[in-house]
């Protein structure tokens, strides 16, 4: 007996009727393996001819002819998903199937009148589709998994449905569509391993064809384009804040929905590990092909909405008895400092957006929340530990700007009230002094936070001596050829013209412009915000080293990651940035500014004299988007009560330079982190 007699013709006959929607079900729950033929195929294929996509000019028209439409779109909308997915995963699930080639071409030579019906359900308007209860027409989910499915059917149907204009629509269509409840579709019914609308979307970007048109459609430079990436973020702010909004129950509910393999099945934390996963690589992929959508990203609620739903499953809803609990804290601690990297890169993009979302999503997101949890269940033996070190250190430079510092202060202030600075709730972790040093850091940057506000000594002419000599905040009168150098005076910026600026202004003006790409990118504020910050670090590590200093050579103070180092001007390990060799003249040939201004600050140190009169040098490097900023400060010891004071040192002088990021090199250790200095 051939398989095809196992299916009755009269099912096949019943179901190809448009008013007999039980028959269409019967056929697609009976189709096995053993009992497929293509007659099954063209039963489905019948309710997709093209002929039958027709709609009712509006919703004023007659009864009948609604009602015929919405016949139409019911069975065609089941065939087209439910339909097409039953041949391909039961029928012709296995490649020496008699009938899979057969299946194969007839589903190419279709293949048009089908794309036209996913486009024409996507599209349907809500008066149509709303009133039939019993099939979910436009559920975006089976749209996806059956296109997932064709491309994974065959290679022949994968390269022509890629390279179908229409398909790039559809896949937008589909991640951006909404519920009755106006939220974008996120379920876990019959969810294996992943979200079928997701995952068809992450799939973009890595084929050249498509991902050239789905570009093509999001960053034209129209106002439709413009729209549409708003509509897209949206929806993936959207995702991100239901996963938030789920509770366990619900989602234990629909993974156990009509499954019968509850033994084999996902748990709630293997599940929300596996979504979040997938929803946040899409994000990444498309985000690295395009500064526009970066853009469109940060400059959105999205990091925010990240940053919660992580911290709602790692905090509030986290149950450490289930078995996925530990791969849904790994993946989270994995996450995390890609979402910091990707706030950092789009610093350039959009100035000083980085400064102003950390400051939101510490203040919003419940970061510092998650610092603290990943700390206390993290120790240095873990594996996960280089991980969570990398995380600290992100987090760390991020938070030494004015308004991030204080809301993470507040925020660490809530969490461990006066005791931010106790370590005693790690319970001998092995990583106590990376709390308190990140602690004390953040915290004397809030302070200087508020220490910017009052006055502060800032002159690029390195013989300027108003810091000596007034109590008064001096004025601030920026280069207009170059905007790179400051003066506390007209006078000093006279001297200093005379002295050095005249031959070197043309070109800090091409610098700046090239590095720092608009006038703001690095406003004075900031400058004076890394110089008092760098004052106030560096008061407890002249202290420190203040006799040794003494009694041997000079020394020059760099605040590093984790700890300051201290060396003598001839183990000053960044003369080669600064293209200078100690004790030896400078070669000649053009010269950065600021290489000039550091220079000259070097050689004054080790020439006259350096700590020996009470001249200090202090570096700090400040991470600042893809860029960072690298500031030196010449401070001077004092007897007498003076303004700019932090202890017994007052700001003499002060250079800084913006540059590109620094390439870290292999490995997690403090050693290889301070070996970076290189701009």
């Amino acid at each position: 007996m051939p398989p095809a007699s196992r299916i009755q013709s009269s099912l096949l006959t019943k179901a190809k009727s448009l008013t007999d929607f039980d028959a269409l079900v019967d056929l697609a729950n009976s189709t096995t393996l053993q009992n497929y033929s293509p007659d099954v195929l063209e039963v489905f294929l019948h309710h997709l001819r093209p002929e039958l996509i027709t709609l009712p000019a509006s919703a004023n028209a007659s009864r009948g002819e609604i009602e015929l439409a919405a016949l139409r779109v019911r069975s065609g909308s089941f065939c087209a998903t439910q339909g097409l997915c039953t041949v391909m995963l039961r029928g012709c699930s296995r490649i020496a199937t008699p009938y899979r080639e057969a299946s194969v071409q007839t589903l190419l030579s279709h293949l048009d009148a089908i794309i036209a019906w996913f486009t024409h359900i996507i599209s349907l308007p809500d008066w149509l589709w709303i009133g039939i209860n019993d099939w979910n027409v436009k559920d975006p989910n089976r749209i996806c998994l059956t296109l997932r499915a064709l491309t994974d059917f065959d290679s022949r149907l994968e390269r022509a449905i890629y390279s179908l204009p229409c398909v790039p629509d559809i896949v937008l269509s589909a991640y951006n569509l909404r519920d009755a409840e106006g939220m974008p579709y996120l379920t876990f019914v019959d969810f294996f391993h992943s979200c079928p609308i997701v995952s068809l979307f992450s799939i973009f970007p890595y084929y050249d064809g498509p991902r050239q048109m789905l570009f093509d459609i999001l960053c034209e430079p129209t106002p439709i384009a413009e729209r549409l990436r708003l509509t897209l973020v949206e929806s993936t702010t959207g995702r991100f804040n239901r996963l938030g909004e789920l509770d366990r129950k619900t989602i234990e509910a629909q993974l156990l929905h009509e499954r019968s393999d509850v033994e084999n099945s996902l748990t709630v934390a293997e599940s929300v590990m596996l979504y979040l996963v997938n929803l946040w690589q899409s994000v990444e992929d498309i985000c690295s092909y395009s500064t526009i959508m970066l853009a469109a990203h940060l400059n959105s609620n999205f990091l925010v909405s990240v940053i919660r739903t992580l911290e709602t499953w790692l905090i509030k809803r986290s149950n450490h008895n289930e078995p996925g609990d530990k791969k849904l804290r790994i993946a989270i601690l994995q996450i995390l400092p890609k979402a910091l990297d990707l706030l950092q890169s789009g610093a350039s993009v959009r100035g000083q957006q980085c400064i102003r979302t950390m400051a939101q999503i510490v203040d919003e997101g419940g970061l510092v929340a998650i610092i603290t949890e990943m700390m206390e269940s993290v120790s240095t033996k873990d594996e996960r530990w280089p991980v969570l070190l990398g995380l600290l250190g992100r987090f760390k430079s991020l938070s030494l700007y004015p308004t991030p510092s204080m809301k993470v202060v507040r925020s660490l202030q809530s969490l461990r009230g006066q005791q931010l600075f106790k370590t005693d709730f790690l319970r001998g972790k092995g990583h106590e002094r990376y709390w308190t040093v990140m602690t004390t850091d953040i915290h004397t940057a809030s302070a200087s936070a508020v220490a910017c506000r009052r006055a502060v000594h800032l002159c690029d002419n390195l013989k300027c001596v108003l810091y000596l000599s007034t109590n008064k905040r001096p004025s601030s009168r920026t280069c207009s050829g170059c905007r790179a150098v400051v003066y506390c005076s007209q006078a000093c910026q006279v001297l200093d013209w005379n002295e050095q600026h005249r031959e070197e202004c043309r070109q800090a003006r091409a610098d700046y412009y090239d590095l720092a790409q608009d006038k703001m990118h690095y406003p004075q504020r900031l400058r004076d915000f890394h110089t008092r910050y760098i004052h106030a670090k560096a008061g407890s590590d002249l202290d420190m080293s203040m006799a040794d200093t003494k009694k041997k050579s000079p020394r020059i103070i760099v605040l590093d990651t984790w700890e300051s180092s201290a060396y003598t001007f001839k183990e000053y390990p960044y003369h080669h940035r600064l293209d200078i060799t100690p004790r030896k003249p400078r070669a000649t040939g053009p010269v950065h500014y600021f290489d000039e201004r550091a220079g000259k600050i070097l050689r004054e140190f080790s020439q006259q004299g350096g700590a020996k009169r009470g001249v200090f040098i202090v570096e700090g490097i400040f991470q600042y988007g893809e860029k960072e900023v690298f500031v030196m400060v010449k401070l001077h010891e004092v007897t007498a009560a003076t303004a700019y004071r932090s202890g017994e040192y007052t700001i003499a002088s002060s250079v800084v330079r913006i540059g590109p990021a620094r390439v870290s090199p292999p490995g997690k250790t403090e050693a290889s982190l301070r070996a970076r200095a290189r701009l």
